[in-house]
């Protein structure tokens, strides 16, 4: 990671260490001819998609874990240069994630979209807790 750090041209990107304390999964995507690269992926991001060290600086196809963004939204990005938010679920490892994304272009001095910060906001939870909800207020109203 410091490594990283230290070859960057972007000042966003030095601040990537702080991610670590964040608390939802966080991705740092570099476009790589027609695909995806890791070029980061925060602690929590590792444990929710099943990531090994090994798989940052790869592809995001060439990842065996088979829990990953749509590409298409990472193509939307850094085509449209806009930030994109979907809610979406992916499939993991350890079952289903029902989360909204958000991916965000870094651009660079040229207007380039160099980079694409992508966040995941897991609301699986909160989905079992209004669908428990709805059941007790359904049976409750019959």
């Amino acid at each position: 990671m410091k490594n990283f750090i230290d070859k960057s041209q972007h000042p966003v990107l030095a601040s990537v260490e702080f991610f670590d304390m964040i608390q939802d999964p966080i991705f740092l995507i570099a476009e790589d001819n027609e695909t995806f690269r890791y070029v980061y992926a925060n602690p929590t991001a590792v444990k929710v998609f099943s990531l090994q060290k090994t798989d940052i600086r790869k592809r995001l196809e060439e990842v065996s874990s088979s829990a990953h963004i749509p590409l298409h939204y990472y193509r939307e990005v850094q085509s449209s240069k806009k930030t994109v938010e979907v809610t979406e679920t992916i499939r993991t490892e350890n079952g289903d994630i029902l989360g909204d994304i958000v991916l965000n272009p870094i651009l660079s001095d040229d207007g380039n979209c160099t980079y694409i910060l992508a966040t995941l906001k897991e609301m699986t939870e909160l989905k079992k807790q209004i669908a428990s909800c709805k059941k007790v207020s359904n049976a409750t109203n019959h």
